[in-house]
């Protein structure tokens, strides 16, 4: 009888010792899908699939003075929704005031990200520092200044590499400035 219960134990852990044995193939190539989850999907190096190029433009006359504004930019996509890139700012601006012509090119490096959280939503910060000739005195006479800008904001990406943003600059200085609002309105492109 103990030699009886003692073969079934034997058998049941030899069963039992078999079953835990793993099927190697499977089970690696399970991790192996669970792990390239995690992996950038982009993959590694620069890659010109991820370069997007573009920027926005606009201009506008009024009643003494007019205004051209070029914002060309390069982003690069490090991942599906993180892109950062640089760009320039150029403006050409001229104001007829009372006893003087005042004309200016404006203009400043730029860098900036952006994050697409759900859809075609995203948010976008920018450092802008600009150069301007700042009005000094009541003849015209100008001297060139720099200001900080750092802009944030969201905006809406509807497609075909078009975007529409809503900026607040936080570094907004009504006594050191050449626009008017903190606010920004900006309709461009990425392609």
């Amino acid at each position: 009888m103990k030699i009886r219960i003692l073969i079934a134990l034997i058998f049941l852990l030899i069963g039992n010792i078999s079953f835990a044995q793993r099927k190697v193939k499977p089970l690696d190539e399970d991790l192996a899908k669970e792990q390239k989850k995690y992996e950038d999907p982009y993959g590694k190096g620069l890659n010109s699939e991820k370069w997007k190029f573009g920027g926005n433009f606009t201009g506008g006359l009024s009643n003494g003075g007019g205004m051209l504004l070029i914002q060309p930019a390069v982003g690069y996509n490090i991942k599906p929704k993180t892109m950062l890139g640089a760009g320039f700012t150029y403006i050409y601006f001229q104001q007829n005031y009372v006893g003087f012509k005042y004309k200016s090119n404006i203009f400043g490096p730029q860098i900036f990200a952006r994050q697409t959280l759900i859809n075609n939503i995203f948010l976008h910060t920018e450092y802008n520092p600009i150069s301007y000739p700042k009005i000094i005195d009541a003849k015209g006479n100008t001297r060139r200044d720099w200001i900080q800008q750092t802009w944030v904001g969201g905006g809406l990406n509807p497609g075909k590499g078009a975007y529409f943003m809503v900026l607040y600059n936080v570094m907004y200085d009504d006594q050191n400035t050449f626009t008017g609002s903190p606010w920004d309105l900006r309709v461009g492109f990425f392609f």
